[in-house]
């Protein structure tokens, strides 16, 4: 190895030293930075129980641009071959002969093996930053931390959305509704579940809820008592063969209404129960078997008692069916029918609501007394005047003139109020 070799490899790799301590010197800071943001993030994910691997994926490669960027910044000002050779001489006393040699100017000196640069690496700044990196990223990593509940899906729906579900089950199986109608109540509920978890028992979604409740408990008692209301015409109709031209032509108008009502609310019948109760006419009633006329009457039957199970029993049974007002047994033509007119269940005692029993009422404490009430009776005598005339005197006459304000402040003033006029009317 010749002269100019030794020494030009040896600025080479002082070279090489400075550039990278500058570039470390930038970098460390970076990844210190990179890796508190790395083990909050992770925190972060592991308290709402999501995959970490991404966060991982990430940060390595936030590191790798964050080299890329140091070594672009820290190549702009480069520690070049000349200022190693600069180095070299300053260190080793060769009073610029390797940089004149690197110019040509003169030979290179001898090998001298012992001439190193004396600035050294300063471990503690090296390892710190990494050290406090490692420990962060191991405590976020391993720590036992509580999870995050609140964007985790709730275990139980609100009260109203299963009600409904429920309701729906029900309906469904015994086919009372019309297909589309429970098609569409069941796009109403799943509008309700499909909003964000976080948003299911909000104000405004359990208000949405209890509306949508509360419309479709309505629905289902109306049609309770319009298929009462039916199955009570129905076994009507049971005895058409005994009934005039004129009977039959009213329970023929009653069925026709009663099919009517069954089709008018938000949740209409299922269109073939209405359409066999639309089928009754004078002249068919007479001819449909008593067995036809039994299943017909079963099938309302079972659609109320449904309903029934969903909403409870209605409280007028088909006592009022909504929208008509009609009394059971009576068409709307106002013909009577059936039993009559129930009997109002009036007791004929009549309770005791000691109404002319007086009590009276005691206050103890007078600042609490109302006008007019009485606070204290005592008893007393009048303080008479034995030297007063015993003639004749006027009553009510006035002694004397009033003067300035007195007649106000005397007769119509309250003391307070006196007292303020007093004050600036001296």
């Amino acid at each position: 190895m010749s002269d100019r070799d030794f020494w030009v490899g040896a600025a080479r790799r002082l070279a090489l030293r400075r550039n990278v301590a500058a570039w470390t010197d930038a970098f460390l800071p970076a990844v210190l930075g990179l890796t508190v943001a790395a083990a909050l993030a992770l925190l972060a994910l592991r308290v709402m129980g999501l995959e970490t691997v991404f966060l991982w994926y990430s940060y390595l490669g936030a590191l790798g641009l964050a080299g890329v960027v140091c070594a672009v910044l820290a190549g702009r000002r480069p520690f070049t071959l000349s200022d190693s050779l600069a180095r070299l001489d300053e260190v080793g006393r060769l009073h610029n002969r390797l940089t004149a040699a690197h110019s040509g100017i003169g030979p290179w000196p001898m090998r001298r093996p012992g001439i190193r640069d004396t600035v050294r690496w300063n471990w503690t700044r090296l390892c710190v930053p990494v050290l406090i990196g490692g420990m962060l990223l191991g405590a976020a990593a391993l720590v036992e931390l509580p999870r995050y509940r609140a964007s985790a899906r709730p275990n139980e729906e609100p009260i109203a959305w299963t009600q409904l579900e429920s309701w729906l089950q029900k309906l469904d199986q015994a086919k009372v509704l019309d297909p589309p109608a429970l098609q569409k109540l069941q796009e109403q509920v799943d509008d309700l579940r499909h909003q964000p978890d976080q948003s299911w028992y909000s104000q405004s979604s359990l208000e949405a809820g209890d509306a949508l409740q509360q419309q479709t408990g309505q629905s289902l008692r109306t049609l309770e008592a319009n298929l009462e209301k039916s199955s009570e015409l129905v076994g009507q109709a049971q005895k058409a063969g005994e009934m005039p031209a004129s009977e039959l032509q009213a329970l023929s108008a009653a069925m026709q209404e009663a099919a009517q009502a069954l089709q008018a609310d938000n949740l209409p019948a299922n269109k073939e129960l209405t359409g066999m109760l639309r089928s009754f006419d004078p002249s068919t009633l007479r001819t449909m078997s008593a067995a036809q006329m039994q299943a017909l009457q079963q099938r309302l039957n079972s659609g109320a008692q449904v309903c029934a199970q969903c909403v409870g029993p209605h409280p007028g049974g088909a006592a009022m069916v909504a929208g008509n007002g009609h009394r059971p047994g009576e068409f709307a033509s106002g013909h009577p029918g059936g039993g009559g007119p129930a009997q109002l269940g009036l007791d004929e005692q009549p309770e005791n609501l000691h109404t002319k029993r007086l009590e009276g009422a005691s206050n103890d404490d007078p600042s609490r007394a109302l006008p007019g009430e009485v606070i204290a009776i005592a008893k007393g005598k009048h303080n008479v005047d034995m030297t007063a005339p015993a003639g004749v005197v006027a009553g009510g006459a006035i002694s004397g003139v009033g003067e300035g304000g007195d007649a106000v402040w005397r007769d119509s003033l309250t003391p307070d109020e006196q007292g303020v006029l007093q004050r600036y009317f001296k």
